[in-house]
């Protein structure tokens, strides 16, 4: 008889359940190294959408797991063999495989913003769930060869050490260095070894001497923009932490183009339509508020000086209210009513009447500069191919008073770009991806005014190029995916050694 019993234990011995999971291990170790998509343009929409549930499964295996190690715990101080972790433990395993394969596409589909975090938090996640994995079929063969409990007890509590790891790697990514410890109490931080540094009630108080940048800006940039753009999560590239950080730019070149707000790519995300894309902060983000975006749109056009004092800078009335209130100090007195602000003159009623009717059609296309002036900014992003030629000539009562024009990826030629011969006051425009020509190049040439010209993707050719070199203020013309030739951007440059021609990367 009892020769009999041994041998059907042997036969329960779970060999299927230790090779299929030796199998899985094998496959999740394989699987962040593996080239399964070219990059994340070419992942399937499924592949994205699958991603999108990372959130949703992690937090089911750290409560699971938590769950188990208290059960054991409770366990051995009541001597109980087996405490019914069978179940959750099971569950602890698919849960994590879901999260581990989720996090997978998530990260593939990213734009590699977390950087070498992100990969450590992948590489740990998949080192978790191989872990547990490993830890369920030693529970497996501990239950039927009555093997000592330790030898399950040792890998669960290694599991769970390695799951807080890789956890306190997501919050990072997620809320910022620091965010479990930058509020502790100060003897918890003297036995993390933190400086503790004291708070004092800021309320009331006013901000000595205070600097542009460091008490207007970049708290600002704190509110609205660093959460996204900070070390660990630096979307499109781009670290907002520092002065120097910012200014250096990210994938999509610079953030800030000292003097031009305009042509500085942060104020250009910021004014896009809130359903665009590419607006940022993203549409369910804290966004920020107008008078916001006018002080960084001041501070830009002033040169984004990272020394500028508010007791040297010349600012408009409106902008000094808003920065006097930033800074918790009384706003600078007022300055000559006879200076106009920065801009073409307040716009008159019939101009109002008029961007009123257009913007009633086609929203979010058209503001003022600011309240102050009757420069116009135009945005079609938000159309595309919906704007052609036939639907800008609907445009035509606000031509004359642009100062900023983005009307890339939209279905306008050359037709649209003659009517652009009145813009005397344009600045920036954006003519990327649409159907210009060469036959534009008198109308581009005319506007004295331009600073910044983008006609990527488009025909043009070094015919164009040489009607350009006459534009005395042009500092940036981007031209990659164009039919320029090297010669001809080599004499644009002898004429205008001060613009940047961008060929981008092909």
């Amino acid at each position: 008889m009892a020769d009999t019993t041994a041998d059907t234990t042997h036969l329960k011995k779970p060999w299927i359940l230790t090779i299929t999971g030796a199998i899985g291990i094998l496959i999740l170790l394989l699987l962040p190294v593996l080239p399964l998509f070219k990059d994340a343009q070419t992942m399937p929409e499924t592949a994205v959408w699958i991603g999108r549930f990372h959130p949703v499964f992690l937090h089911l295996p750290i409560g699971i797991f938590i769950l188990i190690l208290l059960q054991e715990i409770f366990g051995f101080m009541r001597k109980d063999k087996e405490n019914g972790v069978g179940f959750p433990l099971t569950v602890g395993v698919f849960s994590s495989i879901a999260a581990v394969i989720c996090g997978y596409m998530l990260w593939r589909s990213g734009d590699g913003s977390y950087g070498d975090i992100g990969e450590r938090h992948l590489w740990g996640g998949t080192i978790f769930t191989c872990a547990v994995i490993a830890t369920a079929i030693i529970k497996k063969w501990v239950l039927l060869n009555g093997w000592m409990v330790i030898s399950y007890k040792i890998p669960l509590v290694a599991s769970v050490g390695i799951m807080f790891f890789t956890s306190h790697d997501g919050g990072t990514m997620t809320h910022g260095k620091g965010f479990l410890t930058k509020e502790a109490p100060g003897p918890i931080k003297a036995i993390l070894g933190i400086k503790h540094e004291d708070k004092d009630d800021d309320a009331g108080k006013t901000v000595a001497d205070p600097v542009i940048y460091a008490d207007v800006i970049h708290p600002i940039f704190e509110r609205r923009c660093i959460a996204c753009h900070k070390e660990g999560k630096t979307k499109g590239r781009l670290n907002m932490e520092t002065f120097e950080l910012v200014m250096k730019g990210g994938k999509e070149g610079e953030a800030i183009t000292p003097g031009d707000a305009a042509d500085s790519n942060i104020v250009y995300r910021m004014e896009l339509p809130l359903d665009d894309e590419e607006h940022m902060p993203p549409e369910g983000k804290s966004q920020p508020e107008a008078a916001e975006l006018a002080v960084i749109k001041w501070w830009i056009d002033a040169g984004a000086s990272p020394d500028l004092k508010v007791a040297d800078a010349e600012m408009p009335d409106e902008i000094a209210a808003i920065v006097g209130e930033l800074v918790k100090m009384p706003a600078p007195g007022k300055g000559d009513d006879s200076k106009e602000p920065k801009g073409h003159g307040k716009p008159d009623k019939a101009l109002v009447e008029q961007l009123a009717k257009i913007t009633a059609k086609y929203p979010g296309t058209l503001t003022f500069e600011s309240q102050e002036s009757a420069g116009v900014v135009m945005s079609a992003v938000s159309l595309r191919s919906k704007l052609g030629d036939a639907e800008f000539a609907e445009f035509a009562p606000v031509i004359a008073h642009l100062v900023s024009a983005d009307l890339s990826a939209t279905s306008i030629g050359d037709s649209s770009a003659a009517q652009l011969k009145d813009a005397s006051k344009l600045k920036m425009l954006r003519l990327g991806q649409t159907k210009i020509t060469d036959n534009s190049a008198d109308t581009l040439a005319a506007l004295s005014e331009l600073e910044s010209l983008n006609l990527y993707g488009t025909e043009v050719t070094d015919a164009l190029l040489a009607k350009l070199a006459t534009l005395p203020k042009l500092k940036k013309l981007y031209l990659w995916q164009t039919k320029v030739t090297e010669e001809g951007v080599k004499k644009l440059k002898e004429a205008l050694p001060e613009c940047e021609v961008i060929l981008g990367v092909e």
